[in-house]
């Protein structure tokens, strides 16, 4: 049974909602939920429907950056709930077929994020010219988003964005910055320290960016025999379509990451990655420029190779296909963003996580498509 849909337009302005429209008066639904990226949402509506004449009277430039909310049923629990919070950034009136529409869509909270560049002047202990961090990677995090775009920002920042600790999490991370992207600088220290983020709404137009760990372990090995955990298999019939590729061919594992200095003084680092023995010929070394760090800091130097090293990894891609209901491997019970579980094929197990989620819902149903990445 294809679950309920639930969309909510809410003011990003005052938060009040300006209108909840059900899922059956949508021509299409597609959107995405990205673990430390940004997701995505497009629909289209008949212009028949009242709030798309409310659309076209009001001007469709009005919405910019309206809170887009969708909700989804839980097939299991019967429950109404949130998959994600939108903002609208494109709305484009059509004729096709003699059929006039309004299409709709936008990027999820967290690109908020990618509006900001790390600017050193908004830190109050600038060192030469950068903003310079060390620490756990969940406090330095929360630092550089302070300064970029919450309380600490002046008039960078975004309005009720709050930064709340959480706790502690992650492992300890460096960063020396000028003019990087804070959405990338974010993905780059996630990519390492164990540790996520996510910009959600709160109250009315509040914003909460949490830096915390996202997700739950439901791997075989973290779980059996005291607690529940998801195995998805072709022979437990909740895979369909499996699919397991390895791309080594631009795999590189042993790094000289050159920080500051001149000549022989420049500082240098060589870290060796994973995978530099799985054959008598798989050591690729590589030159990256690590400038931004400090001469002496090594920590600095040392992360930002990890974090190059995590980039030219060999690509390990596992993929199925599901139908949304199938017992064991029910989107948003048996498995959601951000969690571990273990998938096997034949005598290949493979624990992964789940980075992102795509759904897409139309006349001919509901289709479900995971992204997993090996860990």
């Amino acid at each position: 049974m294809l679950p309920n849909y639930q969309i909510v337009f809410i003011s990003c302005r005052t938060g009040e909602t300006i209108h909840v429209m059900d899922g059956s008066a949508v021509d299409d639904l597609q959107y995405s939920r990205a673990l430390d990226d940004v997701g995505t949402f497009a629909m289209s509506i008949p212009i028949q429907n009242p709030f798309a004449a409310a659309l076209v009277a009001f001007g469709l430039d009005t919405m910019l950056d309206t809170f887009v909310e969708i909700y989804r049923t839980n097939p299991v629990t019967g429950v109404l709930g949130l998959e994600d919070t939108f903002l609208l950034r494109l709305l484009h009136r059509f004729r096709e077929e003699n059929v006039e529409r309004i299409a709709i869509g936008g990027y999820s909270l967290n690109h908020l994020l990618l509006r900001r560049i790390v600017d050193h002047a908004q830190d109050p202990f600038q060192a030469g010219g950068y903003s310079t961090k060390a620490g756990l990677a969940s406090n330095v995090m929360r630092e550089y988003i302070v300064q970029q775009c919450g309380s600490g920002a002046g008039t960078r920042a975004f309005p009720l964005f709050n930064v709340p600790a959480i706790g502690d999490y992650g492992t300890n991370v460096g960063r020396r910055l000028r003019f990087e992207n804070l959405l990338e600088v974010l993905q780059g220290i996630s990519l390492t320290s164990d540790c996520d983020f996510i910009v959600q709404r709160g109250l009315g137009n509040v914003l909460n960016c949490n830096v915390l760990t996202i997700g739950v372990d439901r791997r075989y090995s973290a779980n059996y025999p005291n607690s529940a955990f998801t195995i998805i298999s072709p022979l437990r019939g909740n895979m369909n379509n499996p699919s397991l590729l390895y791309d080594r061919k631009e795999e590189k594992n042993v790094i000289y990451a050159q920080g500051q200095g001149q000549g022989t003084n420049r500082k240098l680092v060589k870290v060796y990655g994973d995978g530099v023995a799985d054959s008598p010929y798989n050591s690729i070394e590589f030159v990256a420029d690590v400038r931004t760090s400090e001469k002496a800091d090594a920590l600095t130097l040392y992360t930002e190779a990890q974090v190059t090293l995590r980039e030219a990894r060999p690509k390990k891609e596992f993929t199925f296909e599901i139908t949304g209901d199938e017992a064991g491997n029910t989107y948003r019970n048996d498995w959601d963003v951000g969690d571990f579980f273990t998938a096997e094929w034949d005598d290949f197990t493979l624990e992964v996580r789940v980075s992102k989620v795509e759904i897409s819902i139309s006349s001919s149903g509901e289709s479900i498509a995971p992204t997993t990445e090996a860990i």
